[in-house]
């Protein structure tokens, strides 16, 4: 006798008791959220999603700082308009107090509905699933500095 169960549900199960995915399952979440589960083509092993909704990586969230990974992110998709004194009044994001302080907006447009970097732009079509999932995981775990 087989127990009924959706997708989602199978998927944590497979991951709860050390199970892989074959690569190319793809872990749509969230109104259009796109997470690949092997952004590399390999299977790894399956996680439960967090809160937001979003699979954590292999990267260990403790390593994962504002200093040490989300800087860089923000460095080469979110300048020249978040940049210090920018011309158009716009939060700076490479300040922490800053991003830490509107950290649930950045989660809203940049990690569930992908409307920043803004749609169209150079920055947006270069930021990776993989770097929206990052900040999505450091948000998670509080937004260390």
């Amino acid at each position: 006798m087989f127990l009924r169960c959706s997708p989602l549900c199978l998927l944590i199960f497979l991951g709860l008791t050390g199970c892989q995915r074959p690569s190319g399952i793809s872990t749509a979440v969230g109104g259009g959220t796109r997470h690949s589960a092997t952004p590399s083509g390999s299977a790894k092993s399956f996680m439960a999603l967090n809160s937001y909704g979003v699979e954590p990586l292999d990267a260990n969230p403790n390593a994962l700082t504002f200093q040490n990974g989300i800087l860089q992110i923000i460095e080469s998709r979110c300048l020249p308009c978040h940049a210090p004194n920018n011309s158009m009044n716009l939060p700076n994001w490479t300040d922490y107090n800053t991003i830490f302080a509107k950290r649930d907006k950045v989660y809203r447009f940049v990690v569930a509905s992908h409307f920043m970097p803004l749609m169209g732009s150079a920055q947006a079509a270069a930021m990776t699933d993989q770097e929206r999932s990052l900040i999505g995981q450091w948000i998670n775990a509080g937004a260390p500095q």
